[in-house]
């Protein structure tokens, strides 16, 4: 743990007072409040995957929430369930994280990638095969 001393002018500290009473909490807690929202607006920004990992929490949380409100109170669904049903009927981004687990190794990507290129090609190929079979052999 790391002590912090502060100076503070008298006005930051009736500021500071008010606003730890309005929130009904003490000053060193609400400075810590404060530094940690701080810290986490100012972090580095979340890859890809974090991003998938953290909206599947959220909707899995939703989820419950949603059972659970359901169970309340079944006669009225508000805005919020109505969005969070026609996102489910969507799909949503967790399949994304259903994947193949090995597809973090740049080999497999780029055989996938490759074989992927390489059926387009055959198709492209086929395709144009079948076109030059069924033009009329004077057109030639």
């Amino acid at each position: 743990m790391i002590t912090i001393q502060l100076s503070l002018d008298e006005e930051m500290i009736c500021e500071l007072n008010q606003l730890s009473s309005q929130q009904q909490t003490t000053p060193e807690e609400l400075i810590k409040q404060l530094i940690s929202d701080y810290l986490q607006k100012n972090a580095r920004p979340k890859t890809f995957l974090q991003q998938l990992e953290e909206l599947d929490r959220q909707l899995e949380e939703a989820e419950e929430s949603k059972i659970n409100n359901s169970l309340a109170d079944k006669k009225h669904k508000t805005v919020m369930e109505k969005l969070q049903e026609s996102e489910k009927s969507r799909g949503s981004p967790r399949h994304f994280l259903q994947g193949r687990p090995d597809l973090s190794a740049r080999d497999v990507r780029k055989a996938l990638i490759a074989e992927h290129i390489e059926n387009q090609h055959k198709k492209i190929l086929m395709e144009r095969q079948e076109s030059l079979l069924n033009q009329p052999k004077g057109e030639l």
